[in-house]
């Protein structure tokens, strides 16, 4: 049963997700054209014109599904921010996530290598006891061409830095 704790649980057996609260947005690139939806269908790629950057200068073609929030001064997420328009492009507000901020995008990266790690020697386990590792080895597929996809948008952003 979903529980809302203020520690994350450890060891092999736990499942676990860190929930942030945020707006969900669908970016779809077509060639060098990216538009990104709203959840109800709406185009807020005028409002949010770092992902549409991120997505054209990304080496492939790909979809993402992302959910965005917003850090206030100190640094905490609010949900209450985006919805004040004007602050969008407010110096005083950095939105972060996956397509936006260098620290997170190589804290996301470290995170996934373990993941994958976790998941090969998990593949590697059902094999070796002769389980079917089908399902696993899929996840494992997931995992690792997702992983792909975040390293090139973590190298696009350290050349973006260098500049």
């Amino acid at each position: 049963m979903p529980t809302i704790s203020r520690t994350v649980p450890t060891g092999s057996q736990w499942v676990f997700e860190i929930k942030h609260d945020g707006f969900r947005f669908l970016a779809v690139r077509q060639g060098n054209r990216v538009r990104v939806f709203s959840r109800g269908g709406h185009d807020w790629s005028k409002q949010l014109p770092a992902i549409v950057e991120t997505m054209q200068a990304l080496p492939v073609h790909v979809g993402g599904d992302r959910r965005r929030w917003a850090l206030d001064a100190d640094g905490s997420d609010t949900l209450a921010l985006p919805h004040s328009r004007p602050l969008m492009r407010s110096p005083e507000m950095t939105w972060s996530g996956p397509m936006t901020d260098f620290e997170k995008a190589q804290h996301h990266v470290n995170e996934g290598r373990r993941i994958v790690a976790e998941q090969r020697a998990r593949v590697a386990d059902l094999k070796a006891h002769g389980r079917d590792a089908y399902m696993a080895q899929q996840d494992l597929q997931l995992f690792e061409d997702s992983l792909a996809i975040f390293e090139d948008y973590l190298a696009h952003l350290q050349r973006q830095q260098v500049r």
